[in-house]
């Protein structure tokens, strides 16, 4: 080797010598990341717990904002320690990273004050509900001892009892109504000598019962409208871009690096070309299983944003489909609790039931979320049981008979040679019971719902049909996700939890479901499902 080309050679293990040691300065230091997604995440939970403590205070849950005023609190420190952007390493990523910290500023900074705005409100609020049935009792049985009074007595009661259905269920544009011409029929009436203070007092909570009730319903709404857990997700991306950016600039100097280093091996000899070129081949490898990485990534990425939709949804509907049965069990509870000595057992009883049906619905809503729950993270368990299966069916559907609605009737048509099947009951009994509900509840105008069952080989055949709504095209292949409501269901109560089990249940046994629908003309769902141990049942 000529003085020249060693000269050459050595400048160039000189320059990379230098590139290298730039590369190893600026390597990113992954624990930038890590301090960032922690405050995240705990800003996260934070804002839910936020969303969470205002929904107990606007149900009277609990009577202080303590927890509020700590929550948010320890938000604005979070928030601040996530500002602190200096350790990033280019301008660039500094600029994505504040500006996604600003749009989560605002958004924390309005739901701020839309808390303020609603502590003082539901304040007022709670105030006026404590005292207004009161002073409305009191009022109302001094004015009842006198027989000249008694009919301004009944006036008084239709507003007790109006406003507090009223504050029971405060969106019911009904109830609203009712309170308030209650309220307005009142104020005109002729107040006796001496009482003038006393009806003041009870109109005026009951005014403010009825407006602020409705107010602090929407003040609610808009706290949990605000989108700052989508704005902390977008922040949390800015960072994870940040990130991969400064990784790629790494990259890039040692790629650098690679080609510097191949050019002055390059005056040695043909073996250390070889030996390079198997080295680039390693690189590209290890460049192949980066880029596969990298996509592992955005595939988490993306699934962690869905666990994020369905968490928002998942809040929004358990709020709304709890806030019902709760509103019921109260409402029952209070006029039980103030009439039920006067009632009759029979009206009491009503009560009473309401309660239960309340208390069932919530329970099997609770049921359904733990069966999908542990299907989603597959814990869901599968203990198959001997069962005669025709005899089983037709236990259901005696059971079953008794919920239908005047309007519909069931016809069942049950296949005597099924004889015996291994099954796991309780996921069967999940799977046959949705699906009737459903034919039931979706076909509103009444009708018959036809149930049968047969063999078919070595599987037992579901059918359920109904004549009702049926299931639009675009909606049949969402139809099966959590939380997914068809568009033409329109006032139809429901959870779109039903569906999901169903398949679920099935999958589990390892069994098939078809679905045929026409809508306006009906739908069918086809269930099979083996009869024998496809899994081992332990004796």
């Amino acid at each position: 080797m000529s003085r020249a080309a060693r000269a050459v050679w050595i400048a160039a293990l000189l320059g990379a010598a230098g590139l290298a040691a730039d590369g190893w300065r600026t390597e990113p230091d992954p624990r930038v990341l890590d301090h960032y997604r922690r405050d995240i995440r705990e800003l996260q939970a934070l804002d839910a717990r936020i969303d969470g403590q205002v929904m107990q205070s606007r149900q009277a849950l609990v009577a202080h904002y303590d927890g509020i005023v700590q929550t948010m609190t320890d938000t604005n420190t979070v928030l601040a320690r996530l500002e602190r952007v200096e350790d990033l390493e280019g301008p660039a990523d500094r600029e994505r990273v504040v500006s996604g910290l600003g749009a989560l500023r605002a958004s924390l900074a309005e739901k701020a004050a839309l808390v303020e705005s609603f502590k003082s409100e539901n304040a007022i609020l709670r105030n006026s509900v404590r005292y207004f049935p009161i002073a409305a009792k009191r009022l109302r049985d001094e004015l009842a001892a006198s027989p000249e009074t008694q009919r301004l007595a009944a006036d008084v009661n239709d507003v007790l009892v109006s406003v507090l259905e009223l504050n029971e269920t405060p969106s019911s544009e009904e109830a609203w109504s009712r309170a308030q011409s209650s309220i307005d029929t009142l104020s005109v009436l002729v107040v006796p000598l001496g009482m003038e203070e006393d009806f003041e007092v009870v109109l005026r909570h009951a005014q403010t019962v009825v407006d602020r009730g409705v107010r602090v319903d929407a003040m609610t709404a808009d706290i949990l409208a605000v989108p700052s857990a989508s704005d902390a997700v977008a922040v949390d991306t800015a960072l994870e871009r940040a990130m991969r950016d400064a990784y790629r600039r790494a990259d890039h100097r040692k790629i650098v690096l690679f080609v510097t280093l191949l050019g002055a091996v390059v005056g040695l000899s043909v073996d250390i070309i070889l030996r390079l070129r198997r080295s680039a081949a390693q690189e590209r490898k290890a460049t192949a299983r980066l880029a596969e990485a990298n996509e592992i990534l955005v595939r988490e990425k993306e699934r962690e944003r869905e666990l994020l939709e369905l968490k928002s949804r998942f809040i929004s509907m358990t709020s709304h489909e709890f806030r019902t049965p709760l509103a019921v069990i109260l409402s029952s509870t209070e006029l039980l609790e103030a009439y039920g000595e006067r009632w009759t057992p029979a009206k009491r009883a009503d009560h009473f039931a309401r309660i239960k049906d309340a208390t069932a619905g919530m329970e099997q809503m609770l049921d359904s979320i733990l069966v999908i729950g542990k299907s989603d993270s597959g814990k869901l368990e599968y203990n198959p049981v001997r069962l005669d299966l025709a005899r089983w069916t037709h236990h259901l559907v005696d059971a079953f008979r008794p919920t239908l609605t005047k309007s519909h009737s069931l016809e069942a048509s049950i296949d005597a040679a099924l004889a015996e099947a291994c099954v796991d009951e309780k996921l069967l009994n999940h799977i046959v019971t949705n699906l009737l509900s459903n034919a039931v509840k979706y076909s509103p105008a009444g009708g018959v719902v036809r149930f049968a069952v047969k063999r078919d080989g070595d599987r037992a055949v579901f059918v359920v049909t109904d004549d009702g709504i049926g299931i639009p095209a675009q909606d049949q292949p969402m139809l099966f996700d959590s939380f997914h409501r068809c568009s033409n269901v329109g006032h139809i109560r429901g959870t779109g939890l039903g569906l999901a089990v169903v398949k679920r249940a099935i999958e589990a046994h390892r069994g098939e479901l078809h679905l045929a629908s026409d809508v306006g003309r009906g739908t069918t769902f086809t269930v099979s499902i083996p009869l024998g141990a496809l899994h081992e049942l332990v004796e």
